[in-house]
Formats: C-alpha cells, sequence, structure tokens
C-alpha cells in the first residue's frame, strides 16, 4: 500500500460506533467542522459529554439527517 492510501485509510471513519467526535461526525455526513459545531449550538445535532469529551451518538446523526430530509 502506498503511503498515500495509508494516509486516506487513516482518515476513513467506521460506521459501526456508538458515537464519534465532531470532526468525525463532519467527515461522517461530508460538512465541515464548523458546520458540525454550529448544529451542536442551534441544537439540531444533541451530544453527549463524557469527562471532557463531547461525542455525537450515531443516532442523533441519523435523527439530524431524517430531520433534513428532502422530498423530490
Amino acid at each position: 500500500m502506498t503511503r498515500a492510501a495509508q494516509k486516506h485509510e487513516n482518515r476513513d471513519v467506521p460506521m459501526d460506533r456508538l458515537a464519534y467526535s465532531p470532526s468525525e461526525t463532519a467527515k461522517l455526513i461530508g460538512v465541515g467542522r464548523t458546520t458540525v459545531y454550529e448544529l451542536i449550538g442551534n441544537g439540531s445535532l444533541e451530544t453527549v459529554k463524557l469527562g471532557s469529551r463531547r461525542l455525537i451518538t450515531r443516532d442523533a446523526i441519523d435523527r439530524l439527517l431524517a430531520a433534513n430530509k428532502v422530498s423530490p
């Protein structure tokens, strides 16, 4: 595997986790980190806090996407 392929592979976010960091959430749904923090700030994206970490559950991500679904 080339070095570039290894770098890209390390950026992939596993889809089977229960919770993600804001950065991982941004990669997962294809938006920037700033957008994720804006969604958290306006209450559109729920988070949980464990110690000093703020995490977004998979369910919260699914709810956000379902709430913003556009009909054809």
